[in-house]
């Protein structure tokens, strides 16, 4: 499961779309890219901000021309955060022929889907799926997400190099609810020990537990607080574990996980301090990579508002990187495409970098944004990335 986010959704489910949209002039051949996400359930809140963003881009590349002298077409369907219905979503769009699909952002949710859209050979992207597994998937499968466990060395590394004065001691504590969570909980554990730093302890919990009383006594019951201290984990349940590790007296600082991005939680945690994660970009107006505000700006022309989550990004870049593939191909035949894509070294995406190959369909490592948390106020502290990337032995072994 790639995030959880609790949150309302009824001012993005008040944007409705028609099926067919950015009919190209008369007599012109149109190009179709079909959109199976969700409408609906818990999933849309990230899933449509990625289709209205890149229903933006489609309507960017059709005012400066269309692609290859074809304009673009889009039809939608709503997988309604279901996996069956996910499969019947990709059915319907698969019905006007389309060149290229965007799927669900959840590769538990859209497996069987996935596998329906390679089966059919149409070039399909997940907007943000982390699960390396969706990489190795399908001939004609991409995500444009990252691996989990680049956001666990992401983590691990600005921790060691920024946040540490002394020992270099971390204890880690993962939420076992999710595959996503556990992945960044393994690389940042894998990353903490490369830097030589020390494990003081882990431990494990589910994000519904009644209590975590065991958790922090785990933390508080050490000779010597940790430094950093990782939590692996998403709103309700993990903003109730930072409260009661800061109710505690635990003062070390705390790393979480991308899915603490916003400020919807932190009432959970009133006058958070010392807390750090990393996220795709700012959504607190401080933005410092020009592209990437600069598609903020246009979205909220578009829409009449900013989108609520940073996974809005993911959409645009979908059909950013379908588009220079084609290009460089000289033809929308998804061979030929996916083998442009399998050729992106560190491509230069609004995303951010980017690389696939010929076995691996998900990119590495990727700069993410360093948020921080103090008096309950945010701050963008700058992207940063790795110097390594997960190893292939830790995505599959």
């Amino acid at each position: 499961m790639r995030r959880i986010l609790f949150i309302t959704l009824a001012a993005v489910l008040a944007v409705s779309f028609s099926l067919i949209g950015c009919a190209p002039d008369a007599g012109e051949e149109s190009i179709v890219i079909g959109i199976a996400n969700a409408e609906s359930g818990w999933i849309a809140a990230y899933e449509l901000p990625a289709r209205q963003a890149a229903i933006l881009k489609i309507e960017e590349i059709n005012a400066a021309g269309g692609l290859l002298g074809h304009q673009l077409e889009y039809v939608t369907a709503d997988t309604k955060t279901d996996s069956a219905e996910a499969v019947r979503a990709a059915q319907r769009v698969l019905e006007d022929d389309p060149v290229m699909v965007i799927m669900s952002s959840d590769f538990d949710l859209g497996a069987a889907q996935a596998l329906e859209l390679n089966d059919a050979g149409v070039v399909t992207f997940s907007p943000g799926s982390t699960d390396a597994n969706l990489g190795v998937a399908g001939d004609f499968l991409f995500s444009m997400g990252a691996v989990s466990q680049a956001e666990g060395f992401n983590m691990a590394e600005y921790a060691f190099e920024e946040l540490c004065n002394g020992n270099k001691t971390a204890y880690v504590l993962v939420d076992t609810t999710t595959q996503y969570t556990e992945d960044v909980g393994a690389g940042f554990v894998a990353r903490w020990e490369e830097l030589g730093g020390v494990i003081v302890g882990e431990d494990t919990f589910q994000n519904d537990d009644p209590s975590f009383s065991s958790q922090v006594t785990g933390v508080t019951s050490l000779p010597e607080e940790p430094e950093i201290i990782a939590v692996c984990s998403y709103p309700p349940g993990g903003a109730s574990l930072i409260r009661d590790l800061r109710s505690a007296g635990v003062e070390s600082t705390i790393m979480g996980d991308a899915v603490f991005d916003g400020d919807y939680w932190l009432d959970a945690v009133p006058d958070l301090s010392n807390f750090y994660y990393p996220a795709l970009l700012s959504l607190f107006g401080n933005e410092t990579d020009p592209a990437k505000a600069e598609v903020m700006s246009n979205f909220a022309a578009k829409y009449g508002e900013e989108p609520e989550v940073g996974d809005y990004i993911y959409g645009y870049s979908i059909v950013e990187a379908w588009a220079l593939a084609v290009e460089r191909a000289g033809t929308f035949e998804p061979a030929a495409v996916v083998e442009e894509l399998e050729k992106f070294d560190h491509e230069t995406l609004t995303v951010g970098n980017t690389t696939y190959t010929s076995e691996l369909h998900i990119t590495r490592m990727r700069a993410m944004m360093i948020m921080n948390i103090e008096g309950g106020e945010h701050s963008a502290l700058g992207y940063f990335v790795s110097d390594e990337e997960p190893s292939m032995e830790l995505l599959f072994g």
